[in-house]
């Protein structure tokens, strides 16, 4: 794969983890059965990628504030959207 930070978010919204055709997910993110949604991605930064994905190459970041949490995710609504 040509990415060097991770998958592309374009259309993350509904995509299962680790169904990003031509990126090296570990073997952990692939068995997954977790659908990035509005509550999954709330849960990542909430929780953290350490505990939500385990195995994921995401550097452990966790954002406290709830409405920042919210503006977050309006915000990759709108800028990963297929067009």
């Amino acid at each position: 794969s040509k990415r060097r930070a991770g998958p592309t978010l374009y259309g993350v919204f509904g995509r299962k983890v680790g169904a990003v055709e031509d990126y090296p997910y570990s073997q952990e993110l692939l068995e997954m059965e977790l659908v990035w949604n509005e509550d999954t991605i709330d849960l990542l930064f909430k929780e953290g990628p350490d505990v939500v994905t385990p195995g994921s190459k995401m550097p452990v970041q966790r954002i406290k504030g709830e409405q920042d949490r919210a503006d977050l995710i309006s915000y990759l609504k709108r800028a990963t959207e297929p067009q």
